[in-house]
């Protein structure tokens, strides 16, 4: 891959090579040449089909997670989450020793990869917290405890310069194989206006979030975002830097009482993609 240089910007294919835009950047490439028929045709590529089928399940997932946390992340910078989020993901399929390539499953992988992850590369919720934040998930209760007695406070150092106030919000995220059907979210405290002044900021208290297990088969996420604020005549404007979230921990619900949330295995993709209607 060349970057391009110059007052030249093109878009498109000229001869074998092709030109595009990434980032507000130009790059350019050789053409790449591709046998469509002889893709989905030719035995030779179903390893291919079944790698191709597994990325889509993977992409799939990571958009739903990303619909379901919409709420807590639309302000932050995300950057190259939805990239990042993907490849963890597919990680966490390699995880799945029960079902074959192109048939592996989420939820069957290796979910210990997800804990800890930071949507933001830029501002992190363990950079901005003085300690650590713990999450126990009890099962028979439908409860997570968040823990923040390691907390000590925020880190100046990180802290946004104009920033007065911030919210330290824990939420729950439950997402089931399924990716089409939507997640839920269990944040109480994420419409209160419950601003606390930076300058005179306690320890923050253990809270306790309750939730709902829809399907026999759910991944669990506790998270926790916080957001800075600057007051301004009375009214709180939230600051565009500095917004983080982080994903606790990742397990596996079952409760087999609970009706199945089947996704597609990757005859049923390619099938759908085949037809257009994924």
């Amino acid at each position: 891959m060349a970057k391009a240089r110059g007052i030249i910007s093109l878009i498109g294919t000229i001869s074998d090579i092709t030109f595009y835009r990434m980032n507000g950047k130009y790059f350019a490439r050789q053409k790449k040449t591709f046998n469509r028929k002889a893709f989905w045709d030719n035995d030779s590529y179903e390893g291919s089909r079944r790698s191709c089928a597994e990325f889509g399940t993977s992409s799939s997932f990571s958009a739903a997670l990303r619909r379901v946390l919409y709420p807590m992340i639309c302000t932050i910078r995300t950057g190259y989450f939805p990239s990042r989020l993907t490849a963890l993901l597919r990680k966490v399929m390699k995880g799945d020793l029960k079902n074959d390539l192109g048939e592996r499953k989420v939820l069957e992988g290796n979910l210990g990869l997800l804990k800890g992850l930071e949507v933001s590369t830029h501002d992190k919720v363990s950079l901005h917290l003085r300690g650590k934040v713990t999450a126990e998930i009890d099962t028979s209760r439908e409860t997570v405890i968040f823990d923040f007695s390691q907390v000590k406070g925020l880190s100046k150092k990180h802290l946004p310069p104009s920033a007065t106030h911030c919210r330290i919000i824990p939420g729950v995220v439950l997402l089931g194989e399924n990716s089409k059907r939507m997640g839920q979210i269990f944040n109480p405290e994420f419409f209160q206006e419950n601003f606390k002044e930076i300058r005179n900021l306690g320890r923050e208290e253990n809270r306790i979030i309750q939730f709902s297990q829809k399907y026999s088969k759910m991944l669990c996420c506790p998270v926790v975002g916080i957001y800075f604020y600057q007051l301004v005549n009375g009214d709180y404007y939230e600051l565009k830097t500095g917004a983080a979230l982080q994903i606790l921990d990742a397990v596996r619900l079952q409760r087999p009482d609970l009706p199945e949330d089947k996704g597609r295995n990757w005859r049923d993709w390619i099938r759908g993609l085949a037809f257009g209607v994924l």
